[in-house]
């Protein structure tokens, strides 16, 4: 069986991000079994307040984002209903499939690398950025396949 860590923080209650934290636990785990990435810590968390609101670079709210790599991840989550979750969820750990395969990596001042070449992130819509329209496409595929697998495991 392959060795998946999934840690919730003691911040989490269970409608700290708007769900059952049990359902987006196995979404992530269904995830990374899918995706076959081993050995890493995936924590999940409400966004910080502070970044509520913030808008993505198309004008739609900001409803995830990952940060991390080697074997330790943050899922950041706004409160998502079901059907959104595992959207986000999806999508999210497509990107943490980027950072792991170290085809994504974030610097600061919003400096991305992206299969070997630098973007200025900022400077940049958010539907021309590559890593973006693979995890959007991706995270689809992902999306099914993991509804598959819990449907299976339930």
């Amino acid at each position: 069986m392959k060795k998946l860590i999934i840690i919730f923080a003691a911040l989490i209650s269970l409608n700290a991000i708007g769900q059952d934290t049990q359902e987006a636990r196995d979404m992530v785990a269904a995830g990374l079994i899918e995706l076959g990435i081993e050995g890493v810590e995936v924590r999940i968390m409400p966004i910080p307040s502070y970044l509520k609101g913030l808008v993505k670079g198309h004008g739609d709210e900001l409803e995830g984002f990952i940060r991390g790599g080697g074997s330790a991840y943050t899922l950041y989550l706004k409160d998502l209903k079901n059907t959104s979750l595992l959207r986000v969820i999806s999508h999210e750990l497509i990107h943490l499939e980027q950072i792991n395969d170290e085809r994504l990596k974030t610097l600061p001042e919003n400096i991305v690398f992206w299969d070997g070449q630098e973007y200025n992130g900022s400077s940049m819509d958010y539907t021309d950025k590559p890593w973006e329209n693979e995890a959007h496409n991706d995270g689809d595929n992902l999306k099914f396949k993991i509804k598959k697998i819990l449907k299976n495991e339930r």
